[in-house]
């Protein structure tokens, strides 16, 4: 007869072998793991991730959210580009596309050719008119009375007793005054040649005047009152719109 044990009402009763674990552990069979309440469990082989983790098969790769996925050999161009097949030549916006073998026809309308005949008769007509002047070929006259007795003048360009743009050139003798006067428009003059010496104000005052030598450009505001003093023979360039007029005061 085997020997049989007495043992308390609540205790349990389980074969031979068999371990005694209390009651809220839990009971898995022989070479599983025992893992904490709320682990995952996954196969072997399996890689675990944190969650939000995104899973791919084996030799994918793993890019950041937002990234385009193409397929292997493909090329990842800037959003905006054109793609093309291999071979295909990229041309920029606005360019005509043809088959291979097509002709590109280079005729233009009518009015594109009238409009480029215009524009070369013009730059024909403007070379046509320019004449190099060389002070060798300027042709001096007697100034105008209201100049300085001894003053010689050339017009290099349009007539300065009519409207329109006009270029003078001007030449007085040494001791040469111009008294004080003023001109209804601007007065744009370059030395060329000596000494200018210019003053404002409505009396000659020669101690007063400032001094422009030769390559000096000044400017005469419209009714500016000034004077003008050469110690030596000058030679003044002046770019004016005409008609051109001098004013002196009385004084």
């Amino acid at each position: 007869m085997p020997h049989w044990q007495t043992v308390p009402t609540e205790w349990r009763i389980v074969p031979p072998g068999w371990r005694i674990v209390p009651t809220i552990w839990r009971i898995v069979p022989p070479g599983w793991r025992i893992v904490p309440t709320g682990w995952r469990i996954v196969p072997t082989g399996w890689r675990i991730v944190p969650t939000g983790w995104r899973t791919v098969p084996t030799g994918w790769r793993i890019v950041p959210t937002g990234r385009r996925i193409v397929p292997p050999g493909w090329r990842i161009v800037p959003t905006g580009r054109r793609i093309v097949p291999t071979g295909r030549r990229i041309v920029p916006t606005g360019w005509r596309t043809v088959p291979p073998g097509w002709q590109i026809d280079l005729t233009i309308d009518s009015r594109a050719h009238m409009q480029i005949k215009l524009g070369l008769a013009a730059i024909l007509l403007t070379a046509a008119t320019m004449q190099p002047i060389q002070i060798t070929t300027v042709e001096w006259k007697d100034a105008p009375s209201t100049m300085p007795a001894g003053a010689k003048m050339a017009i290099l360009e349009g007539d300065p007793k009519h409207d329109g743009m006009f270029t003078i050139r001007v030449k007085l003798p040494a001791g040469a005054k111009v008294m004080p006067h003023f001109h209804p428009a601007p007065e744009r003059v370059t030395v060329i040649w000596g000494e200018a010496r210019v003053g404002f104000g409505d009396k000659f005052d020669a101690k007063k005047t400032k001094s422009f030598p030769a390559g000096s450009y000044y400017v005469n505001p419209p009714d500016s009152h000034h004077y003008l003093y050469f110690p030596r023979t000058t030679i003044l360039q002046i770019t004016g719109q005409g008609p051109w007029e001098l004013h002196y005061l009385k004084e």
